[in-house]
């Protein structure tokens, strides 16, 4: 099989897509597919500083590699977990990443607020690890970013299983504000998705002609999770409809567009009385969470 611009072996099908390509011209691809959902979004310029939020993972650390190329002014941005050799392998991935591409870094660590990691946390606040996780997450990349963009790895795979998920749920407000970019608002800052359109094999790829290291496998907190269960039904449905990942989530943004879905918050907001943060309450769910946690460790 040989590149269809050059000619050259070897060569990639990207079966979905119809097109056969070589290495330089897959990761030029991919590169200008991020280009252009950046730009058909008006994520961000060039003129801007974009945090990354980078776990260690393929997609994380693809996403920095892709905007440096681009020649974006990029943060990396890395939360460690506390989950033991986990949370020690990311931050050697993290680290690497961050050498290698020589991007100024910032990283945080659980256990200076919580006096515990993410696994203990959930014990104490009796909540799933996945569900704090999300929100301790976006409460520290909104309070501690250098940048009024933020930007996360999240891939098509993980889109149209997310859009999948809350169809099914018809959960209307996660549905209407599902989008490659939610606007700044009520002082969270502008999250960006410039991965949306790009499928997870073509990351992993693109990682692996990069020599791109990264964590292998999933959170150990998300076995059983349903969104990994959507991902492989989706992919069953792919093999027999190929690109329908990509013509559905495009579809349904059109279709967004039509209906005039907006993807900003129409929830009242006020300021959590203990640090300030928007939240529906008095105090947000990173405080309580943070007052559970210390009163804990202290009894």
């Amino acid at each position: 099989m040989v590149c269809e611009i050059c000619g050259r072996r070897p060569a990639y099908n990207l079966y979905p897509r119809g097109k056969v390509l070589c290495d330089e011209h897959f990761a030029g691809f991919v590169e200008s597919e991020v280009k252009t959902t950046i730009d058909n979004y008006s994520m961000f310029t060039h003129h801007d500083r974009v945090m990354v939020a980078v776990s260690g993972g393929k997609d994380s650390v693809v996403l920095l590699k892709v905007l440096k190329n681009l020649g974006y002014k990029v943060i990396a941005f890395h939360i460690d977990l506390g989950v033991e050799e986990i949370s020690e392998r990311s931050k050697e991935v993290f680290f690497g990443v961050v050498e290698r591409e020589k991007v100024p870094y910032k990283i945080l660590d659980l256990r200076d607020f919580f006096n515990c990691g993410i696994k203990e946390l959930s014990k104490i606040v009796k909540r799933p690890t996945c569900s704090i996780c999300g929100t301790i997450r976006r409460y520290l990349m909104d309070r501690y970013s250098d940048s009024s963009v933020v930007a996360t790895g999240h891939n098509l795979d993980d889109e149209v299983a997310f859009l999948f998920l809350n169809l099914l749920n018809w959960s209307l407000e996660y549905i209407v504000r599902q989008s490659p970019v939610l606007r700044e608002e009520h002082g969270f800052s502008r999250k960006v998705k410039p991965l949306s359109f790009v499928y997870e094999y073509e990351t992993k790829l693109y990682a692996s002609i990069n020599g791109l290291e990264h964590v292998v496998g999933e959170c150990p907190f998300s076995k059983g999770a349903t969104t990994l269960l959507i991902k492989k039904s989706l992919n069953e449905i792919e093999k027999s409809n190929p690109d329908f990942k990509l013509r559905f989530l495009r579809s349904f943004m059109k279709i967004k567009e039509k209906i005039g879905g907006s993807s900003d918050s129409r929830v009242s907001l006020q300021p959590c009385v203990k640090c300030g943060y928007p939240t529906t309450s008095g105090i947000c769910l990173f405080c309580r969470f943070r007052e559970k946690a210390l009163s804990y460790s202290i009894s």
